[in-house]
């Protein structure tokens, strides 16, 4: 790999510093604007090279000491004081707002308002490991940023995630050490803890069905623990066949009033703190007496919050399970306005749309996509109601909804403190 000498000029979207070079363009991570670094040339992107510090050679006053070794892999913002990292990553989705829908926007974009958490460390409600091997022991690791195969060992876990997460982690690391489990099948673990109840479940994926897992993992006693087999071809942390399973397999979350169960393999936002805070915005854009549809439902968090003032809500999500733990959700909390129904979103029939007066939208990373946007603009509900954890994809899809939409509120949520992401909540209205 190539080594360079790089001077830092400016942040750019999601908070990466590009660098000019010979008519070449890089982008850096754990470097600040006007820094000067050694830095090693690690991936080539369309637009640039991505690039990793070796050696800061020249430091900007901002810069701070990053409190874990492994910070360029889980957040790299660590060096950034926290105030500064919050106005620099709304900053720059302002800024791609205002420059990706100018033609749609009069007068420009700026954030109704800014939420931050009161933690910015040991919020993660989910942390997924890898394993490595060191002088024939395993450990924790994370893989190093823009690489499948160098890892760097965490023999204290993570920050990011609570001490309890942590210690049940490298517990059974611990074990697997004990039992001398041979690395080479080892594939992620994850760990999920509910904030509500301190429980805990951890899922180990398995490379390799052919041992006997239940006499050895039946040892540990009072474990909520589940492993799995996931293909070792895919490098995603898959489940492909549970090969064992002790103790609960769901945990719950109290959101309000609310009581939340949602399965280990289910998605559930990873800051609870910020989650019950965009929920307060939420509630607060529905009017009542609605008929609303909660569009990637999940387990029911955004539109069990809102039934109570709504006429009727249907979630629409396409994992069977969670739809499941959405109607028992609704049941347990004596909500009977909510139904869920199993169905791929963007392949919802057009005619169940038809009776929705306000769309709530949660999708995932990938956006909504053109064939959803173009049924909402067919159906035209008053109120949509967009919460996004990648504001990237939700301006592709404003540049549609804007046909018959205009942009009422636009508020930025800091989910994740010391990394590059962060969720938007757009509020759309009639034009």
């Amino acid at each position: 790999m190539e080594k360079l000498i790089l001077t830092f000029k400016d942040f750019v979207y999601p908070g990466k510093v590009e660098a000019f070079l010979d008519g070449k363009k890089y982008f850096g991570i754990g470097v600040l604007p006007g820094e000067k670094a050694e830095v090693l040339v690690v991936k080539k992107e369309k637009n640039g090279y991505n690039v990793l510090p070796l050696k800061i050679l020249k430091k900007s006053k901002l810069r701070k000491r990053p409190f874990e070794s492994h910070f360029l892999s889980c957040s790299p913002f660590q060096i950034i004081p926290y105030d500064s990292q919050v106005k620099i990553k709304s900053k720059l989705i302002i800024d791609e707002f205002s420059k990706e829908l100018n033609n749609y926007l009069k007068g420009g974009v700026i954030f109704n308002k800014i939420f931050t958490p009161k933690r910015t460390t040991g919020y993660r409600t989910k942390m997924e490991f890898s394993f490595a091997e060191q002088k024939g022991k395993i450990f924790l690791s994370f893989f190093k940023r823009y690489s499948y195969k160098e890892k760097i060992i965490l023999k204290k876990g993570c920050k990011l995630a609570s001490k309890n997460l942590n210690l049940k982690a490298l517990e059974l690391v611990e074990f697997l050490n004990k039992e001398q489990i041979n690395p080479d099948i080892l594939k992620s673990l994850i760990c999920r803890e509910s904030k509500t109840t301190k429980e805990i479940i951890s899922i180990l994926f398995l490379k390799d069905k052919s041992q006997k897992i239940e006499k050895i993992f039946r040892k540990l006693k009072n474990e909520n623990l589940i492993v799995v087999f996931s293909d070792p071809k895919s490098p995603a942390s898959k489940i492909n066949e549970i090969l064992y399973k002790s103790g609960k397999d769901y945990l719950i979350e109290n959101i309000f009033c609310i009581q939340l169960k949602y399965g280990f393999d289910n998605f559930f936002q990873n800051n609870i703190e910020m989650l019950k805070v965009a929920l307060k915005i939420i509630k607060s854009e529905i009017p009542s007496g609605k008929f609303v549809f909660d569009l990637f439902c999940g387990v029911g968090t955004l539109g069990l919050s809102v039934a109570k003032k709504s006429k009727k809500v249907i979630g629409v999500e396409v994992d069977k399970k969670a739809i499941e733990f959405a109607k028992l959700n609704a049941k347990e909390n004596k909500i009977y306005n909510f139904d869920g129904i199993v169905e791929d979103v963007s392949k919802l029939d057009f005619k169940m749309l038809e009776k929705s007066e306000v769309v709530i939208l949660d999708p995932p990373r990938s956006g909504l996509q053109e064939k959803l946007c173009f049924k909402l603009l067919k159906h035209f509900p008053e109120k949509i109601i967009y919460l996004s954890c990648n504001p990237k994809t939700q301006i592709e899809d404003l540049k549609i909804l804007f046909q018959k939409y205009r942009l009422k509120k636009l508020y930025y949520f800091d989910f994740y403190p010391k990394t590059l992401h962060s969720e938007t909540l757009a509020i759309l209205e009639p034009n």
